[in-house]
């Protein structure tokens, strides 16, 4: 409820917003339900605050390391096309990726990498 009063946000507009029902985010507020993970994760998303937050188990609204080594991370553009190009591979091509990545070692020596996996 603090979340959304510190924004101004009634019960309906923000109901409305995570595609529920008034009645279900008046029952999760007062305590007379217990909300479930999808829901919890709905909220940290729109107020931009971490799950632990959410649930009480943290005061801190964002966890700060995390936060901190995000922002002051930018990638590559080398690291942003290899993100495109899994990101763009169904569930079982990410996973194979994943795999072979895994696999590689760098060897100083020949200035390349190696595979201990063979591609099929």
């Amino acid at each position: 409820m603090a979340l959304r009063k510190s924004e101004n946000l009634t019960r309906d507009k923000l109901a409305n917003e995570l595609d529920m029902s008034v009645n279900t985010l008046r029952n999760y507020e007062n305590g007379c339900r217990e909300p479930g993970h999808k829901f919890v994760i709905k909220m940290a998303e729109r107020f931009n605050v971490s799950t632990d937050y959410i649930l009480g188990v943290s005061d801190e609204k964002r966890m700060k390391d995390h936060v901190a080594e995000t922002e002051k991370q930018e990638l590559s553009s080398d690291k942003k096309q290899l993100l495109k190009s899994y990101d763009s591979l169904n569930d079982e091509g990410q996973e194979f990726a994943l795999e072979y990545m895994n696999g590689l070692t760098y060897n100083p020596k020949y200035k390349k990498c190696n595979s201990s996996k063979q591609l099929a």
